[in-house]
């Protein structure tokens, strides 16, 4: 990632024309994480075929691999495909956006005592209890600290369009063809679209109650829309309600001891923490 912004944001970007030092070092790094989830994911195969081989494959040993593998429609090289997304995205944008929710929650305990109650009322049986789809449709608090989480600490730098027609922004002429930036962190932070931006509420998104915010519904689309959202949306959300759910089950979030500074973002290609998540994990 750190690679990959200074060849974006290079002042002589000789790369363009000739393999520099960094360029190398670029495609190094990609090959290296490319070649790992290929040795991974034909690992996890020939252990599937072993256990089926040997009737051994028990009800949810590599369940997601093998309702893949099972699709007529979708082919070996589609399964990689997907897997190798999931990884990528899976570091690359859902880890941060996660560090910097847990960091919010234990910045602000009232907004996580009433996850924490949400979250008992919905499993009442405790962590034996599975999450299912149903489960989660109990949950819109835990929806709306995830988006709440994106607002404040969001992972893309801009959305980034290229006109199709002639159009005027502002009282200037855009020609079509423009390649158009919009600085999305300027827009989710300022009073002038949500009511004291700098605090964390994720009581602002949730429908039918007096806390909600009265948001364009096209300001804050994390996840894009339409044929350019995101690909794997799915598996960022599953992954942020299921494993924000298990850990508030298990603990409690709390800041450490002494001088807390606020989190801040660095750009990395995306935007990320600026340094570790100090948070504390105590035993419920």
């Amino acid at each position: 990632m750190t690679t990959g912004a200074r060849l974006k944001f290079a002042l002589l970007p000789l790369h363009r024309y000739i393999s520099t030092p960094l360029w190398r070092q670029f495609f190094a790094a990609e090959d290296y994480f490319a070649n790992e989830v290929m040795r991974m994911f034909d690992a996890a195969l020939d252990e599937i075929e072993r256990l089926v081989a040997e009737d051994r494959l028990r009800d949810g040993q590599y369940k997601f691999l093998c309702y893949l593998l099972s699709r007529p429609n979708i082919s070996r090289d589609d399964v990689l495909i997907i897997a190798f997304s999931m990884f990528n995205d899976g570091l690359s944008k859902t880890a941060p956006a996660f560090m910097s929710g847990l960091w919010l929650l234990a910045r602000w305990p009232e907004q996580q005592q009433k996850l924490y109650q949400e979250i008992l009322a919905a499993l009442p049986d405790g962590e034996s209890q599975d999450i299912t789809p149903e489960v989660l449709n109990k949950l819109p608090y835990v929806k709306a600290v995830m988006k709440e989480t994106l607002r404040m600490y969001p992972i893309g730098t801009e959305v980034s369009r290229i006109t199709a027609e002639d159009m005027e922004l502002g009282g200037y002429l855009v020609p079509a063809g423009t390649h158009v930036d919009l600085n999305q962190w300027v827009h989710l932070r300022s009073g002038e679209w949500f009511p004291d931006p700098e605090t964390f509420r994720p009581e602002r998104w949730l429908r039918g109650q007096q806390q909600r915010d009265d948001v364009h519904p096209y300001m804050h689309i994390p996840f894009g829309h339409g044929t350019r959202m995101c690909a794997g949306r799915r598996f960022a959300e599953q992954d942020f309600f299921v494993t924000l759910v298990r850990l508030v089950q298990r603990f409690e979030l709390q800041l450490t001891a002494g001088p807390q500074p606020p989190l801040r973002q660095v750009y990395e290609t995306l935007l990320m923490p600026d340094a570790p998540v100090r948070i504390r994990f105590r035993r419920r």
